[in-house]
């Protein structure tokens, strides 16, 4: 049966910050989860390089309901898993980090992100948009805003 949710967020600004500069929302992950029944699976570290010239300042992550943790380092490169950024294992309630100072992006480096999940169900999972389908994504927020930063396996 259909399951419905219901959040609230609130956000504080700094009053009179200037000057302005347009922010916009990223939303990096994987389809690539298939999670046999009665089995555990993990993506294994996945790098997403960000977007030349621009600053992250916010980040969170979202899995369903058999997600067991999701892990995110701020990496160099591809393989970099230097420094820790995130390591949520309550997928119904993952916190929202504010980074201070802002992580800069050159063009090269970026975020490594990785999924764990328990399925304790007798059914294959795979990804998929309903409550009882599993995701895999980092999100938050960057600027100068580029519009919406969606990048799925890569691309």
């Amino acid at each position: 049966t259909d399951l419905k949710g219901q959040g609230t967020v609130t956000f504080h600004g700094t009053p009179g910050a200037a000057p302005f500069q347009p922010a916009d929302v990223f939303v990096w992950g994987t389809l690539k989860i298939s999670i046999p029944p009665m089995a555990t699976f993990s993506t294994g570290p996945i790098f997403q390089a960000g977007i030349a010239g621009t600053h992250l300042v916010t980040l969170s992550t979202h899995e369903h309901r058999l997600g067991t943790r999701v892990q995110v380092w701020s990496s160099a490169s591809e393989g970099d898993l230097g420094q820790p950024l995130a390591d949520d294992t309550d997928w119904a309630n993952p916190a929202w980090r504010s980074l201070n100072p802002p992580l800069d992006y050159s063009g090269s480096n970026g975020l490594s992100f990785k999924c764990d999940w328990d399925n304790t169900t007798d059914k294959a999972v795979t990804f998929g948009e309903g409550a009882l389908d599993e995701m895999c994504f980092v999100l938050g927020y960057y600027y100068p805003s580029s519009g919406v930063d969606t990048c799925i396996d890569g691309s």
